[in-house]
C-alpha cells in the first residue's frame, strides 16, 4: 500500500492532480475519507497536494496503472469547506 501523507506532502508538494487508469488488475484509493475499486475502464482522479492512499493488485500480464500528472494550475478544482476540513 502506498500511502501520501500530510509530512510527505509538507516534505515535497508538486501541486498536481493525478489521474489514474487502470490496466490490469485492480486498484483501490482513498482520499478525503472517500474510497474507491477501480478496474477495467474507470479512473480516479487525485489531488497530490492532500493527503491520499493507494493499493494495486497487479496482473502478471504488467503494469497495473498508467497515470497522468497535471498542473493544478491547468485543471483548477473547487472545493467546498467541507471536503478541506
Amino acid at each position: 500500500m502506498m500511502q501520501r501523507t500530510a509530512k510527505l506532502i509538507r516534505r515535497f508538494d508538486p501541486r498536481s492532480h493525478q489521474l489514474v487508469f487502470p490496466v490490469a488488475g485492480q486498484s483501490a484509493f482513498s482520499q478525503d475519507r472517500r474510497d474507491s475499486a477501480l478496474g477495467g475502464t474507470h479512473l480516479s482522479f487525485l489531488d497530490t497536494s492532500r493527503p491520499h492512499g493507494a493499493i494495486h493488485a497487479p496482473t502478471p500480464s504488467g503494469e497495473p496503472f498508467s497515470t497522468l500528472m497535471l498542473q493544478i494550475s491547468a485543471v483548477p478544482v473547487r472545493y467546498s469547506r467541507q471536503e478541506t476540513d
